[in-house]
């Protein structure tokens, strides 16, 4: 699931740029056939905030790998922490 939300900031009774958040969040289904209680079902998470001046395509080749490479870095950590 990719979302995304706009608003703007507001420091100190000064509104700035609007930025934009992507949020992705995807479901696992893990199954460990040697430990069998290591499985899990889990949904990871993750958010970028952007300034609504970049282009589509900056988003993608920006924007949705920093969110999708924190994602693969909770879901390995999760795997591995019981090796």
């Amino acid at each position: 699931m990719v979302s995304t939300t706009t608003t703007n900031q507001n420091t100190g009774g000064i509104v700035n740029e609007s930025q934009n958040k992507l949020t992705i969040t995807v479901k696992v289904h893990y199954e460990n056939k040697i430990h069998p209680d290591s499985s899990f079902d889990r949904s990871y998470s993750d958010e970028a905030v952007f300034n609504s001046n970049l282009s589509q395509s900056e988003i993608e080749t920006s924007q949705v790998k920093i969110a999708t490479d924190r994602i693969i870095n909770k879901i390995f950590n999760d795997i591995v922490a019981n090796w």
